[in-house]
């Protein structure tokens, strides 16, 4: 059977269609585009020397005194390249599972095949050991040929192996696509073998690597668009193999915790745009650490670095966006938290691992700069909070969980004026537990949106009962992000009150102050819709650090109710009564009013007051009660002056 031009031509064209293709491409991850390269370029030359050996076969070149050492040459160099292309699927394969080769006995797995190939192609120009030709130019096999085809089956088998050994940590459709591929190739080097005339086997290989280059991945598999880097399930992905092999390693995490939306020229200046400046300055980091979008506030480095050279990484982060920045002409300032975790190697599981992280996420405000170590983190409390939500979440939805009230002294009337709602829920063993201590209010979580809707009907329900003795009735746990970016936000909480005929005008909603310093304009202006509407908002847990200045001087919202912490603050010495004067002094010039929360004594009421706070409200005047009690203990003190 003759040689057929075609096939050969066809897999050199297919191969530099690929080559040109993982060029341009710019959603695979750069480890992986680099591994993907290396296959097909060890296609491209195999297929070229291929088809320049068997073009030296035509009779015209075979008198020539170059013929033979050309025909060494190139044939040399096809069988080099063939066990490389091997050699790159099976590096293209550890980088798919992202395990390490740093390993000594990986080492010699991977790479004594390619030095054995080397010396029989070497030893080959001397002896004919590989291959050789006959006088009239004709290619003969030689004893240690089914070398070259053992060191390529081996390459193609041992990526199957390390496929099917980590299995739990690769989709299965990666896994049938590497199969795939190495029946296809496999088929090529058997129809070779069977007719060497008939050389297709570059062929074969040329379409398999295009299945893989269709197939293999996929942008919403590891990228994450926006960012153009890595996702968080392509950051677990990358610190796999340091699970799975109790290696210890270290990851830098970049939190915007606030940021001040600015429109400059028309263009908004948000925190998307800032997030994309971080992501644009990290990327001068790529040789040392990998990229991912862990959420939408928080970047991560999975960082091949020592802890000095991270400490210099986070103070260059620092140096470039803690200080304030010109945006038009205002000026932007951005809060950042940064900090290095070292992961240990007692990590059991890559799902322990994201468990861990997120518990970290949830406390980045008590951390700041610095390095955390595991052992430093309290993972038993953190995951106990983590179980109360749970069972806060699971009480609303059975209707098992109380909403208790707390009553407020208005200063100026000298009276308890309103009844602040607090959900109360089975901790699983029977007791009831204050619901704010285990909620986020800045999560985007459904059971949020239920908390504060559960609030606000049990206030409607009993709207009959609270009423008797206050002149405002004040609702909700802390009204959530979430609840405010439901659909028909505004109808649903006003139809929850039609359907108990109160009144939404006498209503208060509270959102707290990291709930409020995250909303987007869009959400702003259906606060400022409700507030025309006749709704009563205020910010809750005021004074956490959370809210910008400038944005609360804007906002539309005239209750500031302060954080107890930040009550206790203020009242616990002279110099901090002094503050927390002219701190209400200036919020009093915003027309808004101030709630001090957390009051504990008689004296901490007398000093409220004497500040100028408008409301006090605490564990002085009375814990919290059901609705039935809480009108029982308002009837009993009617007007009520604090002397």
């Amino acid at each position: 059977m003759r040689y057929n031009l075609y096939f050969d031509m066809s897999a050199i064209m297919i191969t530099l269609i690929i080559l040109i293709a993982a060029r341009i491409s710019k959603w695979i991850p750069t480890y992986r585009n680099r591994s993907y390269r290396l296959i097909v370029r060890g296609v491209f030359f195999t297929a070229l020397f291929d088809f320049a050996t068997c073009f030296l076969e035509n009779g015209a070149f075979q008198t020539q005194a170059w013929y033979i050492p050309f025909k060494y040459f190139f044939d040399s160099g096809y069988h080099f390249f063939h066990i490389l292309t091997g050699l790159f699927f099976t590096l293209f394969t550890f980088s798919i599972i992202n395990l390490a080769i740093e390993e000594p006995v990986r080492r010699i797995q991977l790479f004594s095949p390619i030095v054995i190939t080397q010396v029989l192609l070497v030893l080959n120009l001397f002896f004919p050991v590989v291959f050789s030709y006959d006088s009239a130019g004709f290619y003969h096999r030689g004893p240690f040929i089914f070398l070259i085809y053992v060191f390529g089956v081996y390459y193609l088998g041992l990526s199957i192996l390390i496929l099917v050994k980590y299995r739990k940590t690769v989709e299965l459709k990666v896994v049938r696509i590497m199969a795939a591929y190495a029946v296809i190739a496999l088929s090529g080097v058997v129809i070779q073998t069977v007719y060497p005339a008939f050389m297709i086997g570059e062929f074969f290989n040329s379409l398999a690597l295009i299945l893989m280059y269709v197939n293999i991945e996929t942008a919403d598999e590891i990228k994450d668009d926006k960012y153009q880097i890595m996702n968080r399930k392509g950051y677990l992905s990358q610190v796999t193999s340091n699970v799975d092999n109790k290696l210890p390693f270290l990851s830098i995490f970049v939190h915007v915790s606030d940021m001040h939306e600015t429109v400059v020229n028309g263009d908004d200046y948000s925190h998307t745009a800032v997030m994309r400046e971080i992501v644009a300055f990290l990327k001068r980091y790529k040789k040392e650490s990998w990229i991912a979008l862990w959420n939408d506030n928080c970047i991560v480095l999975d960082a091949h670095v020592s802890e000095a050279r991270a400490e210099e990484i986070m103070k260059e982060i620092e140096e470039r966006f803690h200080e304030p920045w010109t945006v038009g002409e205002s000026t932007q300032t951005i809060g950042m938290t940064e900090w290095m975790v070292r992961y240990p190697q007692d990590i059991q599981t890559i799902e322990e691992l994201a468990w861990k992280t997120e518990m970290l996420n949830d406390i980045r405000f008590h951390r700041h700069r610095g390095l955390l170590h595991f052992s430093e983190i309290n993972f038993e409390e953190l995951g106990y909070s983590r179980r109360m939500m749970e069972l806060a979440g699971e009480a609303v939805r059975k209707h098992s969980a109380e909403v208790r009230y707390r009553p407020v002294y208005d200063v100026h009337l000298k009276q308890f004026v309103s009844a602040r709602a607090i959900i109360y829920f089975p901790d699983g063993e029977g007791n009831l537990v204050d619901g704010n201590a285990f909620v986020n209010p800045a999560a985007d979580a459904d059971s949020l949106a239920e908390f504060d809707e559960y609030s606000l009907t049990d206030a409607a329900m009993n709207k009959d009962i609270l009423m008797k003795n206050t002149t405002l009735l004040e609702v909700s746990t802390r009204l959530a992000r979430a609840m405010i970016l439901k659909p028909n936000f505004e109808e649903r909480m006003k139809r929850i009150c039609e359907r108990y005929d109160a009144d939404h005008t006498q209503i208060m909603l509270r959102i707290s102050d990291g709930t409020y310093a995250q909303l987007q304009e869009e959400q702003i202006e259906i606060l400022r819709r409700m507030q025309n509407n006749g709704w009563i908002l205020a910010i809750d847990d005021f004074g956490m650090g959370q809210s910008v200045l400038s944005r609360l001087t804007d906002s539309v919202i005239p209750y500031l109710i302060m954080h107890q912490s930040v009550t206790n603050s203020i009242l616990s010495s002279k110099q901090g009564m002094k503050f927390g004067k002219g701190i209400i002094h200036a919020i009093h010039g915003m027309n808004k009013t101030v709630t001090l929360t957390g009051i504990e004594t008689e004296q901490q009421a007398k000093d409220a007051i004497a500040i100028g706070a408008d409301y006090i409200c605490g564990p002085y005047f009375s814990e919290p009660m059901p609705a039935l009690e809480f009108c029982e203990w308002m009837k009993a003190r009617g007007n009520y002056d604090i002397q």
